[in-house]
């Protein structure tokens, strides 16, 4: 989960680099994605939290998730939205 959050992390700060946009933490990056000015689709950015939030689960309350859902849900349909969004 950690992985693929900071994999979109990552790619999202890319696009906003293209874009003239820097940010220093979560919290500005945060802005920036919801900011419609910067480009980012609605379902990109729905798909940027979901990770967050199941990176958060995972870090701080233990949560577990079942390898069958991490590829069909976090891998291929989350993170996948994210890396088509910027061309990866």
């Amino acid at each position: 989960m950690t992985a693929a959050f900071c994999c979109a992390v990552h790619s999202m700060n890319a696009h906003l680099a293209r874009r003239n946009v820097q940010v220093r933490n979560h919290y500005q990056r945060d802005a920036a994605l919801a900011n419609l000015a910067n480009g980012v689709p609605r379902d990109v950015y729905r798909s940027y939290h979901t990770l967050k939030a199941r990176s958060e689960g995972a870090r701080y309350w233990m949560q577990r998730f079942a390898a069958a859902r991490v590829r069909s849900e976090i891998l291929d349909t989350h993170l996948a939205k994210i890396t088509d969004f910027i061309g990866l």
